[in-house]
């Protein structure tokens, strides 16, 4: 029978160890969820890299019209062909501003990212770690209680071969005893319950 101070030891083990699975699988979820926002970020970016080759693209096109417009300049300074509209020049320039902004949003995104998957990776190794040392402690926890038990049974098993000794020592001075003709009483009780 463990003692009230063993038990108590082997439950907050076990307290430890469930305390250490549950905060090991949250780390796990948390982690897929990191893995699945960093596919959805990455998407994002391809998006956005796409967007940025097409706003490229219109810019190399304004840059190709321009030297097309200084080429078609006749010697006299007319211009044979149409100038860019000024809506195109600002539709050129609203392009370039936004493949920057896009620029600036995909590298903190992905400093974002990587940072939270870094950190989250952290707490899952750290977790890993805890559970490991959780479950040693209650593997050493249980062979100690399973070492105490087959102590205590030695020793139950010892104390039970005294009393029989003792009792067929009590008979036997008790036979010579009623041998001589003295009373000695036995307590017949208490060698039946040694025999059990």
């Amino acid at each position: 029978m463990k003692s009230g101070r063993e038990g108590w030891g082997c439950d907050r083990e076990r307290q430890r160890l469930t305390v250490g699975r549950v905060h090991f699988l949250q780390l796990t979820r948390q982690n897929e969820d990191l893995r699945e926002t960093k596919e959805r970020m990455r998407a994002e970016i391809e998006g956005v890299n796409k967007q940025m080759d097409r706003k490229q693209r219109l810019l190399t096109g304004m840059s190709t019209l321009s030297i097309d417009l200084f080429h078609h300049l006749t010697p006299g300074g007319l211009i044979c062909a149409p100038l860019p509209s000024l809506e195109v020049l600002e539709r050129a320039r609203t392009a370039e501003s936004s493949v920057q902004t896009h620029l600036k949003d995909r590298k903190a995104l992905e400093t974002s990212t990587s940072k939270a998957l870094n950190e989250m990776t952290m707490k899952l190794q750290e977790a890993q770690m805890v559970s490991t040392k959780s479950e040693r402690e209650s593997i050493s926890l249980r062979e100690g209680f399973q070492a105490y038990k087959e102590m205590q049974k030695k020793e139950v098993a010892e104390v039970k071969a005294e009393l029989r000794a003792l009792v067929e020592r009590s008979k036997v001075e008790a036979d010579e005893a009623v041998s001589r003709g003295e009373r000695c009483p036995i307590d017949s009780l208490g060698s039946r319950w040694i025999r059990e």
